[in-house]
């Protein structure tokens, strides 16, 4: 086998998810606001790929459309899209 070939795994994986059936989640408001805000951060690391940062940014914009009428939380997830706003490691903030 080539080495850029696909490991058995990962094509088997591939495979299935060509055919398999879409997902549909129910998350309460709280969960999917902690959920836009971890993927907020994981978008932040530098080995995200493209197709993943697309993904990520389809999630949020579903959320902030959720939270329409919610103008702190968008006024929160807007800050999670500033680095300068993360909070430092083993800060008490």
């Amino acid at each position: 086998m080539p080495p850029d070939a696909p490991a058995p795994m990962t094509e088997a994986i591939a495979n299935e998810l060509m055919t398999a059936r879409g997902l549909e989640l129910h998350l309460t408001p709280v969960s999917a606001f902690q959920l836009a805000a971890l993927l907020q951060l994981a978008q932040r690391h530098p080995g995200v790929p493209p197709r993943l940062r697309e993904t990520i940014d389809a999630f949020l914009r579903g959320v902030r459309g959720q939270f329409a009428d919610c103008p702190a939380v968008l006024a929160a997830l807007g800050a999670g899209d500033d680095p300068a706003q993360d909070v430092p490691a083993g800060s008490d903030a």
